[in-house]
């Protein structure tokens, strides 16, 4: 009677120690299916890539007007919506031992935004691997017509007289109908995203980065450089001669990009040499 109990009762133990491990087994499971459903889900909502600033994730620094900074995050910037995101990934340690990845992505909006940074990785025509630095700021800080702007510049040239640039995009649209080649159309939803289907025609969009130039007077007023020659000539006062000889020996045109930055700098030069 006494043999008989004990067998009883190990058989017990053993069928509720099994049960335990099967149910902490299907607990598991249960949990990794789920994460694996939410990343499944993740996919499934996929940015368009074509509107930020730079396509891939680099790390940068941010810093927001309550005086929370992020350093070296992997950062994005929206130029659609006018706003950063910051992408955070954490280690997550499920029940049992297992472990997978768990990604957040923090998103914030041109007012909560006071400056960020970060270094672009491109690829040359001679693939060689490029690094830029950007810097972006919150124009609330300057004045443009005597009140202050309103916009995500970023800083070009710092001096008493600097270059800042306010990146946006051009956005096309493409339109077919229900005669355009199959193949065309193939090629054109390769590269360019889908607005709106029909039975008739399809409408395809396009964005390209633009940006427009200005100049920084002081640290704080903003220049439109949509003027004349005379009237740009204007801010180099007491040093215009020399900057009209300078421009006009080596051709530079203020309206391009790279030659603003050389006539620029050549003026921060002569007041750095001046004082």
């Amino acid at each position: 009677m006494y043999r008989f109990s004990y067998l009883t009762l190990l058989f017990l133990v053993s069928s509720s120690l099994l049960f335990a491990q099967k149910k902490d087994k299907k607990k598991k499971n249960d949990m990794i299916h789920a994460a694996t459903k939410d990343l499944e889900n993740q996919a499934l909502n996929e940015r368009d890539s074509m509107v930020f600033y730079h396509s891939e994730w680099e790390i940068g620094n941010l810093a927001l007007k309550d005086g929370t900074t992020f350093k070296d995050v992997s950062l994005l910037y929206d130029l659609e919506r006018d706003q950063v995101e910051v992408l955070q990934v954490e280690d997550i340690e499920f029940y049992g031992g297992e472990g997978m990845k768990d990604t957040t992505v923090l998103i914030f909006e041109q007012h909560e935004i006071d400056a960020f940074d970060f270094i672009a990785h491109t690829v040359d025509e001679s693939d060689q691997k490029v690094e830029t630095e950007h810097h972006f700021v919150n124009a609330e800080r300057y004045y443009r017509d005597e009140h202050p702007a309103i916009g995500i510049y970023e800083t070009i040239v710092e001096g008493k007289i600097g270059i800042i640039a306010y990146p946006y995009l051009l956005k096309t649209i493409h339109r077919t109908n229900s005669h355009f080649d199959p193949e065309r159309r193939r090629e054109l939803e390769n590269n360019v995203h889908d607005l709106r289907g029909g039975r008739q025609d399809e409408i395809y969009y396009s964005y390209k980065l633009k940006e427009r130039l200005y100049l920084l007077i002081e640290g704080k007023n903003i220049y439109d450089l949509n003027v004349k020659r005379k009237a740009f000539m204007k801010v180099f006062d007491g040093k215009q001669e020399e900057m009209n000889e300078y421009m006009r020996k080596l051709n530079l045109q203020y309206k391009n990009k790279d030659d603003l930055i050389k006539i620029v700098n050549y003026y921060n030069g002569l007041e750095v040499m001046m004082n």
